[in-house]
């Protein structure tokens, strides 16, 4: 018999594989996975790898015996029969019906094929229905959950009734407070009312005087405003005789310099005079000198000319 190519490695990685993706581990689910072998054989081997390394067989679905026996067998059938019909077609088929008796084969092949796939889609549904089952047992424990909760919800709406009562209690006794207090302020809404008409009536004079102070204020804006013109007309005359008085004083600095050239050529002119008439003086001594001279040479003269 030849050896099968599928190893007791790849059927542990291929139960791993399903564990990990959170399915049942089964022959069916292995060979599914795997893509060929015996579903009885996988599982076999694969139970053996658990029992030895005490692995967790988490999710595992244990077929029972009987049903695992009847697959056995429908399946040992199966593959006797078409084992049977193959030696048979080989040794009574010529030649010439070879092509015959390969499409036969072919058929068969593809009978086994279609039979391999119902199993397949047997473990699907399988698989689905195990699927279904966990999540109707997750479902259960999330209803238990809820239960518990609204259990508890209602002890505590218990609890907040019999503290509701008595501050029911209290609520009666603050609302009789309550109303004395509101006749009270009823009192004081009755002064306050009075006190409003009088503050109403302070408030109409107060508004008559106001009435009265604006028109007054507009009179006031209405002068104010004449004043401005007024004041405008003043600005303007006051530039221009601004004006006429910057060219006064334009004019008033061309004559200072003026007089200040006319002074000092004036200076001048009396320095000057005064040098001539410090010379004249100094001419009419020297004059005064010689005519001295002139006068004791005359009178020198004469007595001589006298006695001659």
């Amino acid at each position: 018999m030849r050896e099968s190519p599928i190893t007791t490695q790849d059927i542990v990685d291929a139960g791993n594989a399903i564990l990990a993706a959170g399915r049942a581990v089964n022959g069916y689910s292995l060979r599914n996975a795997i893509g060929s072998g015996r579903a009885d054989r996988l599982i076999r081997i694969w139970a053996e790898h658990v029992q030895l390394n005490g692995t967790t067989a988490t999710g595992v679905m244990n077929i029972p015996a009987r049903a695992q026996a009847l697959i056995s067998t429908y399946v040992k059938r199966q593959e006797a029969s078409v084992n049977l019909l193959l030696q048979e077609l080989a040794v009574v088929l010529s030649e010439t019906a070879r092509s015959e008796a390969l499409e036969e084969i072919e058929s068969l092949k593809a009978s086994v094929e279609q039979q391999r796939n119902a199993l397949l889609d047997a473990d699907l549904l399988i698989d689905r229905l195990e699927q279904a089952n966990q999540d109707l047992e997750n479902q259960l424990v999330l209803e238990q959950e809820n239960a518990a909760q609204v259990r508890a919800s209602l002890e505590l709406l218990e609890d907040q009734a019999r503290k509701d009562s008595s501050a029911l209690a209290d609520l009666n006794s603050r609302v009789h407070e309550v109303q004395e207090d509101a006749s009270s302020l009823r009192e004081l809404l009755e002064d306050e009312k009075t006190k409003l008409s009088r503050a109403e009536n302070e408030v109409l004079r107060l508004e008559e005087r106001i009435a009265g102070l604006v028109e007054k204020s507009k009179q006031q804006d209405s002068a104010l405003l004449d004043a401005r013109r007024d004041a405008q007309a003043s600005r303007e005359r006051e530039a221009t005789v601004n004006g006429q008085m910057l060219q006064l004083q334009r004019d008033r600095d061309v004559d200072v310099e003026l007089i200040t050239k006319l002074r000092l050529e004036v200076g001048t002119a009396a320095a000057r005079v005064s040098q001539s008439e410090a010379e004249a003086n100094a001419y009419k001594g020297q004059l005064a000198q010689l005519n001295d001279r002139v006068g004791g040479l005359l009178s020198a003269i004469g007595p001589g000319a006298a006695h001659e």
